[in-house]
C-alpha cells in the first residue's frame, strides 16, 4: 500500500519525466523534414495512463494508478501553436508549466529538438506513447541515487525505495 500511495504521488513527477522522456528517441535532426503546423496544432489533454503488466511495454495495461490521480485532481495539457509549445501540469491545486520549441519530424512530435515515437489511434486527434523506465533507487528527497540493485539501494537505510522498471502507456486528445 505505501508503494501505490507514494507511486500516485510522484505521478505528478512522472509526467514530468513523461516530459524529459518525450525529448528521448530522434536522432535525425535534419531541420529540412521539420515543419512548424501540422495536426499537433492546439491543445492536447492527457485522457489516460496505465502501467503494463511488464516492464517491456507488454501485457495488459493497468489503469488504477491513473484513476486515483484524476481523482485528485491530476492534469496534464499540451498547447501547440506552430513552432511553439506549453505543457501544464496540475495535481493537488497545483500547477507547474513549461514553453519550448516545437517541430514535426518524419510524422512525429518534437519538443525543443527532442522527437518522441507515437501511434496515431484517430489520426488528428487521439495519439498514444509507450515511456519506459529502468528500476531505480531514491532517496528520502525523491532524488535518483546511483545505487544499480534493490539490495544496495536498501542497505542505505530508512528512506529508501527501490523502484522496479515499469513501462506506462499515455494517451493524447485534442480538444
Amino acid at each position: 500500500m505505501k508503494n501505490q500511495i507514494k507511486r500516485i504521488l510522484m505521478l505528478k513527477y512522472l509526467c514530468s519525466l513523461i516530459l524529459l522522456l518525450f525529448f528521448i528517441g530522434c536522432s535525425d535532426d535534419n531541420d529540412d523534414e521539420a515543419n512548424t503546423s501540422s495536426d499537433y496544432d492546439g491543445t492536447w489533454n492527457i485522457t489516460f495512463m496505465g502501467d503494463y503488466a511488464n516492464a517491456d511495454c507488454s501485457g495488459e495495461v493497468d489503469s488504477e494508478g491513473w484513476t486515483m490521480a484524476v481523482a485528485f485532481g491530476f492534469s496534464q495539457s499540451l498547447e501547440i501553436d506552430g513552432d511553439t509549445y506549453t505543457m501544464t501540469v496540475s495535481m493537488m491545486g497545483e500547477s507547474e508549466t513549461i514553453s519550448g520549441d516545437f517541430s514535426e519530424t518524419d510524422g512525429n512530435p518534437c519538443l525543443d529538438g527532442e522527437c518522441i515515437s507515437i501511434n496515431w489511434i484517430t489520426p488528428g486527434s487521439v495519439w498514444s506513447m509507450d515511456v519506459e523506465r529502468d528500476a531505480y533507487c531514491d532517496d528520502f528527497d525523491g532524488n535518483e541515487t546511483d545505487d544499480i540493485d534493490q539490495e544496495s539501494c536498501e542497505a542505505n537505510g530508512p528512506g529508501y525505495d527501490w523502484w522496479e522498471a515499469y513501462c506506462t502507456q499515455a494517451t493524447y486528445t485534442k480538444q
